[in-house]
């Protein structure tokens, strides 16, 4: 319903060509951002929350008001459910919602509507977030934990917590806006908190509620141990053996691999622009300057060049594809960086 157009008045060269690049290829006339765009990605394509939530976090850092509402005001009419939960994801070309939750997703927008009401001081913003909370509350838990997801075909909650959906910074301000949640928040955090590691350093993929044990993955994705690494810190959890693994993988290979072995081998040679975004924000995170500006500038060797449509955007070269989901890391890391530099 909204048709808005990102960051155009950004200073950072690049990040004004992404920018310019994403209003023209990734924006519906409707202003939603498509998941994947270029050579092969038709049948792939989705609308996200977890990118209509990534814009929202990008809006913030650019304390950009019109921009913060142009986003929610889209997520109110096209992702928020009558029960008062948001879908996860919108199937294209009709906009059919997927009606079921993502945790992650929701804690996302939920910090977003806490800190655009204190940026933007907009008491609109805090209401929605307390309506979201209740509804996290009521829907998202199994027993007395945060769960990964409701489905409301079935009316059901699913079983199990992935660790790299437990944002504790979102969870904390759902027990503010809703303070009965205060138990099951705490109990959902220790989830994250007392997780084992292995010897690389690695996270389980997720807690069964109903086992009541941790899981381990058969392989270690890069990108949500490092979510998972972010949020263990937020939750003042040591995580240093796998920040040393991190940088042993940098020193050693050159790389952060997509994916891992249990014993630290990598799994193919792929990289990525998000895997590299993200790792950059989590060194910053631990005080690691050296490490996140070598991230840093490995995220930006990834924009694609030649002829291509998407020129400029942060993908495979060779694939002449891209994916929402690099360009919103990329993003965030850029004006974080931008921020960071402005701060100095």
């Amino acid at each position: 319903m909204v048709k808005y157009l990102l960051n155009n008045d950004a200073s950072d060269p690049i990040e004004k060509d992404i920018n310019r690049l994403l209003s023209q290829r990734f924006l519906t006339s409707d202003g939603l951002f498509t998941s994947c765009q270029g050579a092969g990605t038709e049948s792939n394509k989705y609308i996200l929350l977890e990118s209509e939530g990534q814009l929202m976090e990008y809006a913030l850092l650019l304390k950009d008001k019109h921009f913060y509402e142009s986003v929610l005001n889209n997520l109110q009419t096209y992702f928020l459910a009558s029960k008062g939960y948001y879908y996860w994801r919108l199937n294209l070309p009709d906009l059919h919602s997927e009606n079921a939750t993502a945790l992650v997703d929701e804690l996302r927008l939920l910090r977003c509507l806490d800190q655009g009401s204190t940026i933007f001081n907009e008491l609109t913003y805090k209401i929605k977030a307390c309506f979201l909370a209740f509804n996290l509350y009521r829907y998202n838990r199994e027993g007395n934990v945060f769960c990964d997801s409701y489905d409301g075909r079935i009316g059901k909650s699913e079983g199990k917590v992935s660790l790299f959906y437990i944002d504790p910074v979102g969870l904390k301000i759902l027990a503010t806006d809703f303070p009965l949640a205060k138990q099951s928040v705490e109990n959902t955090i220790n989830l994250l908190k007392n997780a084992p590691l292995n010897n690389s350093g690695f996270f389980p993929a997720y807690y069964d509620l109903r086992s009541g044990k941790y899981v381990w993955p058969d392989k270690f994705m890069a990108v949500e141990q490092l979510y998972t690494i972010s949020y263990a810190q937020d939750a003042g959890k040591n995580v240093t053996i796998l920040l040393d693994f991190l940088r042993n993988s940098i020193r050693n290979h050159g790389k952060i691999f997509n994916a891992y072995q249990a014993d630290g081998s990598p799994v193919g040679e792929d990289d990525s622009a998000a895997v590299y975004a993200l790792a950059a924000r989590i060194f910053h995170q631990a005080g690691d300057t050296r490490d996140e500006k070598w991230c840093y500038e490995r995220m930006l060797a990834y924009r694609i060049n030649g002829q291509s449509e998407l020129k400029g955007a942060f993908g495979y070269e060779t694939a002449q594809s891209a994916f929402a989901f690099d360009q919103m890391e990329a993003l965030l890391t850029l004006g974080q960086e931008g921020k960071t530099s402005s701060e100095q």
